[in-house]
């Protein structure tokens, strides 16, 4: 249930049904100037209604549903079924690091190394200790390096940054003028702080599934989701695969992000290991999903510019959205489109290409960056 209940919308309803009264009691009275005796009693009363009625009823019920419930509450219901909230974490990165000329003596590279993206906006530091041997080979760029990785200064998403962006030199060695990224995907994928929509269907998810013994479809996505770095889980079993004694997860990250060859392998180290599978009955092998953007644009339209929400009510209901989408849950237009008209004093909705989008087995649907709602009077 998704409410969007404020004290203007409760003086709005109040409002319309006095206009609407067939008896007309208060026909001819000035009912919404600020100066009019009656606009202001009608106003009072709207305010208490919201107040003292719907404000606890809806707090009573946010509480109780994770579909609904704020954050404070998400934070308990997560600790009390063992679970906690998924902080930002910082992205990891494979650079080769060294020299355009060989070296004719060993050249140390210290951990805390720091180097940085093309335009200065994103700061790395090396791990560990490095050592770049006297007489290196060149590597397949030509140039004379050793790998290490580096991880981001900042936490979030921002630090996923793309193939040979990492270029420039922050700290100084005369001897070391190279550094670059070579890989497409992160050594590890940093992420953001989890979102409010994403940890509610988490939690709901937890709760379906708290029940379960080890070893069912429940309990093999809710450890999954355990990892910071996994937002979706699409399970395959043998039988669907048609291969006897192996178990197929297939992952998605935050935003549609894939995950790096060392996050697969963290996840299929988990899950095969002697305490996640003592008999050995079934081998977990670990993928990513194919992720669907969806890029639409929604125009949603009120019937006065009081009535219009925040943005942050607007991208609250497209998070819940997106994380309530399951695998092969293709993305209906007029579905979306119907759960924006629940708004209060939403009128009209259209968008800018109203052709839906199937997802097929193994996929998932996910905010694309061009994703949008505007919103206007009509």
């Amino acid at each position: 249930m998704i409410i969007h209940t404020t004290k203007e919308n409760v003086q709005r309803e109040v409002i319309r049904f006095v206009e609407n009264d067939e008896n007309q009691l208060f026909k001819g009275h000035d009912l919404k100037s600020p100066l009019s005796k009656t606009g202001t009693i009608l106003r009072a009363i709207g305010n208490a209604i919201f107040l003292f009625i719907d404000k606890n009823l809806i707090a009573f019920q946010n509480a109780l549903h994770p579909s609904t419930m704020e954050e404070e509450d998400v934070h308990l219901s997560l600790a009390d079924l063992g679970d906690e909230w998924k902080e930002a974490t910082t992205a990891k990165h494979r650079i080769r690091i060294g020299s355009s000329v060989q070296p004719v003596y060993k050249v140390p590279i210290p951990a805390g190394y720091v180097v940085a993206t093309t335009d200065r906006k994103m700061r790395f530091q090396t791990l560990q200790e490095g050592l770049l041997p006297a007489l290196v080979p060149a590597d397949s760029n030509g140039k004379y390096t050793i790998e290490l990785i580096c991880e981001c200064i900042t936490s979030g998403l921002e630090g996923n940054v793309t193939p040979n962006s990492i270029t420039e030199h922050v700290d100084y060695i005369p001897e070391i003028d190279v550094v670059y990224n070579p890989d497409t995907i992160p050594y590890s994928g940093g992420r953001d702080r989890e979102r409010l929509p994403t940890a509610r269907e988490r939690l709901r998810q937890i709760q379906i599934g708290s029940t379960s013994q080890k070893w069912t479809v429940d309990w093999y996505i809710l450890e999954a989701l355990k990892f910071t770095f996994v937002e979706k889980v699409v399970f395959k079993s043998s039988k669907a695969l048609g291969i006897p004694g192996v178990i197929k997860l297939l992952l998605m990250g935050p935003d549609g992000s894939t995950l790096s060859s060392a996050q697969l392998t963290q996840i299929s180290e988990h899950f095969n290991s002697e305490a996640m599978n003592p008999g050995g009955a079934a081998h977990v092998v670990s993928e990513n999903a194919d992720g669907i953007p969806i890029n639409k644009s929604f125009m949603l339209y009120f019937a006065t510019a009081e009535s219009i929400p925040t943005n942050a009510a607007i991208q609250a209901i497209v998070d819940t959205f997106f994380a309530q989408l399951k695998d092969e849950q293709s993305f209906i237009v007029n579905a979306f489109k119907s759960l924006l008209l629940q708004f209060p004093d939403a009128v009209f909705c259209d968008v800018d290409n109203d052709i839906d989008i199937i997802v097929g087995s193994g996929q998932i649907a996910f905010k694309g960056p061009n994703f949008d709602v505007i919103l206007g009077v009509y």
